[in-house]
């Protein structure tokens, strides 16, 4: 505990902006150690370039938006030596596992990449809920947690493992709909009647599905075509899009719900200026592009364009947007712009 002091007190001794916002009560501890832990390892230059454009908005940030703004602008100065250092890390990629005072256990991935566990966790997500409407009982963290031992051991995962579905001798359960009830089997009301399977009840997603696994969530394509109508996909290999990693072992499509964000330069490979993953946090160029790989893949995947000004502020979006990657490198995006209303 002492040494982790000194080592703070020196630090503070090299970032004198940072102390003195400190002593002034703008930010406390806990925000010191973040800027501290994720500004000192860097460059000189990239150091004060970093301070200089996180610092001054740190009073009004909790601590999670400062780690995620302080992210953003490290990726933004120096994509390539963000690039290096995720790169060295990976080296020491592993799984741990210990026991927990409770008696239970715990299994860790560590150090892996971020592409991989991003569409690793919406893997998990997607099953999860699959389970969930099969009857599954139990949170989505407890659901997760047992397809994430289910595809380790090898088990099946097209359907929940017995141990849990609701008894159908529970008063709990649900019962069925008679014949004669609106939205009962084989009826009009009904979300999936034979007369028009798949067009009301909610979303649905269609994916190659080579275990058997139905009903992912995922986004409605409107303009899309009735699953009945759509050619299977089981036996098509997934494509590599223009931004395979080193290994040439490309992501799948990504299953389930995840909201990227990725400048355009960036998408385009003209620039490495960072994207962002709603609930994950920014990410770097490389990991935007191959995550807009794996979900080119997947056909119920929606795409929008916003066209902002220098200051970041909205002008236009793009509607009936379409876009794929191409084999020989680069995309093909094609859409309609549509202004937005000024603000007031």
């Amino acid at each position: 505990a002492a040494h982790s002091e000194f080592a703070l007190a020196m630090d503070l001794i090299d970032r004198p902006a940072i102390a003195t916002a400190l002593e002034s009560g703008q930010i406390d501890l806990p925000k010191v150690r973040i800027l501290i832990s994720m500004i000192c390892p860097l460059e000189p230059a990239h150091a004060d370039a970093v301070e200089s454009a996180v610092l001054p908005a740190a009073p009004a940030l909790t601590t999670g938006e400062l780690r995620a703004a302080l992210q953003r602008a490290i990726l933004a100065v120096d994509p390539d030596a963000a690039r290096r250092r995720r790169e060295e890390a990976q080296k020491d990629a592993r799984v741990e596992r210990w026991i927990d005072p409770e008696g239970t256990a715990t299994l860790a991935g560590r150090c892996l990449p971020p592409a991989e566990v991003l569409a690793a966790d919406k893997r998990l997500c997607a099953i999860a809920k699959s389970w969930k409407r099969q009857g599954a009982q139990g949170g989505m963290d407890l659901l997760r947690a047992h397809v994430y031992l289910a595809l380790l051991l090898g088990h099946p995962i097209a359907t929940p493992p017995p141990g849990r579905l609701l008894l159908p001798d529970s008063p709990a359960q649900t019962p069925p709909r008679s014949p004669g009830q609106p939205g009962g089997p084989g009826l009009p009301g009904s979300p999936r009647s034979s007369g028009d399977p798949g067009r009301s009840g909610g979303p649905r997603s269609y994916m190659p599905d080579p275990e058997g696994l139905e009903g992912l969530e995922g986004p409605e394509d409107p303009e899309g075509p009735h699953p009945e109508e759509r050619p299977a996909l089981r036996d098509e290999p997934v494509p590599i899009g223009p931004h395979p990693p080193a290994t040439g072992v490309p992501l799948p499509p990504l299953a389930g719900e995840v909201n990227v964000t990725i400048p355009m330069l960036t998408l385009l490979g003209l620039a490495d200026g960072p994207g962002e993953a709603a609930g994950y946090g920014p990410l770097h160029a490389d990991t935007a592009r191959r995550l807009a790989d794996a979900m080119a893949t997947n056909r119920t995947t929606r795409w929008g364009v916003i066209i902002t000004n220098q200051d970041g502020r909205a002008m236009g979006y793009g509607s009936s947007v379409r876009a794929r990657p191409l084999s020989a490198g680069g995309w093909k995006i094609t859409l309609t712009t549509e202004p937005i209303a000024p603000y007031p």
